[in-house]
Parts: structure tokens; sequence; C-alpha cells
């Protein structure tokens, strides 16, 4: 589909002969490649209308009352002169029938950054890992009553298999140290002298394990327990 070469049409507009037909003009400056005023042809206001139809980038006009002051361009004249037409019929009037189409420009996608970059595959392996070992606590015998705790809760046995929930009874992986603890808590894992931060989520028991690392190898990484009623 084409459209309309609106920069065209404004210059291709006589803007001066289009406004004198509709009021009287005296040339009152030389502003603007010269500048003319009148009657408004909307408003009907004495000496509030100008026109500089020989202004850079494109012609324009305006009037004190019917645009507050602000320029306008030929297309909004049309617009005021043909308020029951479309947008399209109004630059077809004004062209004389002799309208400048082009082909439309496809509108650009947004690039879609990512947030974060994921960790190194060394932290995602050791991660896995300590999600392993607390689902396997969870299901053996020193996961029994934290079990339980969780059924009471709502949340069945396919939720806890589905969702990997896991239960710690103190123990080290790599670079992460995952404690035994009888509060809820989140351990926060992350890398000395970085900023960068990718954040996961590993429920463990009656809490959550936040695990929170940089792009960084595992032994640059150590744990601060953080404790919540």
């Amino acid at each position: 589909m084409k459209s309309i070469d609106l920069s065209a049409l404004k210059v291709q507009i006589d803007l001066l002969a289009l406004t004198s037909a509709h009021t009287h003009l005296h040339r009152v400056a030389a502003s603007g490649g010269g500048e003319w005023a009148g009657a408004c042809p909307f408003c009907g206001g004495v000496d509030r209308f100008r026109v500089q139809p020989y202004a850079r980038p494109e012609p324009r006009w305006l009037c004190r009352h019917c645009t507050d002051g602000k320029w306008q361009d030929a297309i909004a004249f049309g617009q005021r002169l043909y308020p029951n037409l479309s947008f399209r019929e109004v630059c077809e009037r004004l062209s004389g029938g002799r309208l400048t189409l082009r082909p439309a420009q496809p509108r650009p996608q947004p690039l879609i950054q990512p947030a974060y970059a994921p960790p190194p595959p060394e932290w995602q392996q050791q991660a896995r890992q300590v999600i392993e070992r607390g689902q396997e606590a969870l299901w053996g015998r020193a996961g029994h009553n934290a079990r339980r705790y969780l059924n009471r809760r709502g949340l069945s046995d396919s939720t806890l298999q589905v969702w990997k929930l896991g239960y710690s009874t103190g123990f080290q992986v790599g670079g992460m140290r995952i404690p035994r603890e009888m509060q809820r808590f989140s351990v926060r894992f992350h890398s000395r002298g970085s900023s960068a931060r990718v954040t996961g989520w590993a429920p463990v028991a009656q809490s959550r394990i936040r695990l929170c690392a940089a792009q960084a190898m595992p032994n640059q990484m150590s744990a601060a327990t953080q404790h919540s009623a």
C-alpha cells in the first residue's frame, strides 16, 4: 500500500494563493521570506492571521486565536477548510488531483535487549546439582516432616515434583554452600567484584533458596544467608 508524500505535498501547495482565496491579505514583513497578514478566514478576527508562503522548510500560517499563535502547515489549513473530508481527501483536494504517492515504509521492529546474560555453564551445573540434592533430601527420611508440612499447606506430591521443591540438610556443591535452617530463609549467591547478577529460585522445604550469581567462575562465589520470620 502506498502512502502520501506529505513533504512533497506541503511544498507543492501554493499557500499564498490558497489563503488569499478566502481572505484579503497584504504584505507586512520580510521575515520568513515574506509575511502576509489579514483577517482570519475561520474566526474572522482582524489582523490575527499570518502567512509565510516561502518559509523553510515548508510554507506556514497561523492565527493568534485559532492556532494559539502556533505555526501550521498547508495541510492543516485544508483540514480547517474541509472539515467533513477525510485526511486523504483533503490532500487530494489540495493537490488538485496530482497527489504524490510513495511506497509505505515498514515500521522498524524494536530491538529487544535481554535484561541480563545467563550465568556461566559451571554455575548452572552447580545450581542444578543443588536442586537435585534438595529433591533427594525432601523425598528421603530427612525430608519426611518437611514433606508433611508442604502437604498441609496445600502442595500435593505431584506439585512438589513438577516444581522441583527440595529440602536442605546442609551441604555444599562447589562454591555454593546451602545451610540447614529451621526458619524460613533465602540464600543469596553472588560474585565478588561484579555488579551484573542473575536471579533464580530453588524452593527448599519451608523456604525458597534464592540463587543469585554473576558471570564468574564458581570458586569466586560466596553465600550469605538472609533470615525472615
